[in-house]
């Protein structure tokens, strides 16, 4: 796993879509403040955004009845 800002051209499939979007046009849809835009987290795998954090994870990472393992992050940042 990998955490960096987010970068210009990210795509994810944001939990409850079946494609993928870019991140940054999924930030402004889900009408996230400009301030908490800019300081988006992104969790990788080895392949691709897991997480966009604090607002978001991935479809592909949801929880399911097939679920036997769940890792729980907790991120604390005095500017969110």
């Amino acid at each position: 796993m990998a955490v960096r800002p987010r970068q210009p051209g990210d795509r994810f499939q944001p939990l409850g879509l079946n494609s993928e979007k870019k991140l940054g046009k999924f930030l402004t849809a889900a009408r996230v403040p400009a301030n908490v835009r800019e300081h988006v987290l992104v969790f990788t795998d080895q392949e691709k955004i897991i997480w966009a954090c604090p607002v978001r994870i991935a479809e592909p990472v949801r929880i399911t009845r097939q679920t036997q393992r769940i890792l729980m992050l907790e991120v604390v940042h005095d500017d969110l």
